[in-house]
């Protein structure tokens, strides 16, 4: 085997490793879920590194910013379900009932929605960044999203 060889066949093998899923972004909405429904929303973090926290201030400011409206939640909760289920309970007397909980991560946006009890849609990206998997939601959701 020539030298020559052995170096073209490892770059074509490192061409591929960093070529594909890289930044991708995917995207599973739910046909079951109307999204023009969903206005009032609640973002918590997707863990409880300090990194997760900073990652979901960002979207936060990025829906603001797209005039989605917020709704605060405080907690600690045990699961992403047990998060949801508490959230989305709506009162009938209260001004802050939420239509959907976004769980926001360094590469997944994922907004359940209350109505329904299902997700709304999943959005995927390593490496795309927030800002990037923020706009899809915010295109999902029928919103304009803010210039970068």
């Amino acid at each position: 085997m020539s030298r020559g060889y052995v170096v073209l066949s490892a770059l074509v093998v490192i061409a591929g490793c960093g070529s594909g899923r890289m930044g991708k972004i995917e995207e599973f909405p739910s046909p079951e879920v109307d999204a023009s429904a969903i206005k009032r929303i609640t973002v918590i973090a997707d863990g409880s590194r300090r990194s997760d926290m900073q990652v979901t201030a960002r979207a936060r400011d990025r829906l603001t910013k797209a005039g989605v409206e917020l709704v605060k939640r405080a907690g600690t909760w045990e699961t992403d379900t047990q998060a949801v289920r508490e959230i989305c309970v709506q009162n009938p007397t209260a001004t802050d009932n939420v239509d959907a909980v976004a769980l926001v991560g360094w590469n997944r946006v994922t907004l359940h929605d209350c109505a329904s009890g299902k997700i709304a849609t999943n959005i995927t990206g390593n490496y795309a960044g927030v800002d990037a998997l923020v706009d899809r939601l915010l295109r999902y959701m029928g919103r304009t999203p803010p210039e970068r």
